[in-house]
């Protein structure tokens, strides 16, 4: 039969000798001991024997009471959970003041970062399925101003040999056996610098394109590849032939002042005279002949702006016994 205990007037206290002990006894296991209201321990050490224990809070509130600014140095500026490994160092999940981390909303380092780690100091490992950020920001691993790298551990077969879709990360032995295959031909469609800010900060580049090969220095087109041969500027080369697209003369020059030809320079009959040009001797070849029977002439300031003939050995020699 239960049993109420009403006190209406004043605070029920029950109070033993010195350091005793208050023990609720249900007699079973099974038992329950419901308490009604606030329940407020003081004391250093609260101990749970509970197998399972529930609780029915959505938030558990650690270093409750904490004023000013962050966890105080009374409490190692650290709060957290630590669990029990027996023999080993208890493992520990806590807030940092002391640890900093990369902000990518502001660009900046900020104190105040968690921590998995064991009692001793060492850092901890974690499992997970996955890790998203906010869909707001970039995702950024904060290096700490270190010369450490990022690196995957433990790849059944070579992480770079289980690379297969478009948004798997590559690693530096990938990108080396990529570079690497079919006899050191990599298949790429462009090459650019400087390297960031993309193709279209480039201010050298080298496109592939279906029917084209174009070259950029300083985002302006230098060289281009095509059916039609290779344009370089006004140059234009074309299976035998080597031609100026532009409006200007093709000029052959050398920076020791000699143009060797090492064959025979065959010269294309020209319908019409060539203009004078002032400081210049001009050198073309006609199907009609005139008397120095050889129908190859110049032009040049000594001829008077007029074309003149060069004359073959023969014709010389009829002439000289002429005269």
């Amino acid at each position: 039969m239960s049993k109420v205990l009403n006190v209406s007037n004043g605070d029920y206290r029950v109070r033993v000798q010195p350091s005793g002990n208050i023990i609720l006894d249900t007699q079973s296991t099974n038992g329950k001991i419901l308490i009604i209201g606030n329940l407020d321990v003081q004391g250093q050490l609260t101990y749970l024997e509970s197998t399972n224990t529930q609780i029915k809070d959505n938030i558990l509130q650690l270093n409750v009471g904490q004023t000013g600014n962050g966890i105080s140095s009374a409490n190692n500026y650290i709060s957290g959970i630590e669990i029990e490994r027996g023999n080993y160092s208890p493992a520990q999940l806590v807030f940092s003041e002391q640890v900093s981390h990369y902000n990518p909303v502001t660009s900046s380092e900020v104190s105040g970062t968690f921590i998995m780690r064991t009692a001793d100091g060492i850092l901890s490992g974690l499992q997970a399925a996955s890790i998203s950020n906010s869909g707001t920001t970039d995702f950024v691993f904060d290096m700490q101003n270190s010369t450490y790298v990022l690196r995957v551990a433990n790849a059944n077969g070579g992480y770079e040999n289980n690379i297969h879709d478009d948004n798997d990360l590559i690693n530096r032995k990938y990108l080396y056996n990529y570079v690497a295959a079919s006899n050191g031909v990599a298949t790429v469609d462009r090459i650019y610098f400087p390297t960031t800010g993309g193709i279209g900060g480039a201010t050298s580049s080298i496109e592939a394109f279906g029917s084209s090969i174009v070259f950029q220095i300083s985002q302006t087109t230098k060289a281009l590849i095509t059916t039609s041969g290779l344009t370089v500027n006004n140059i234009n080369l074309y299976q035998d032939t080597i031609t100026d697209i532009g409006s200007n003369n093709l000029i052959l020059t050398s920076t020791n002042n000699n143009v060797e030809v090492d064959a025979v320079l065959n010269l294309q009959d020209q319908t019409s005279t060539p203009t004078y040009t002032s400081g210049k001797t001009m050198i073309y070849s006609s199907n009609t002949q005139g008397p120095g029977r050889t129908g190859i002439f110049f032009t040049n300031s000594q001829a008077s702006h007029t074309a003149d003939e060069l004359i073959s050995r023969t014709r010389a020699l009829a002439l000289s016994i002429l005269l």
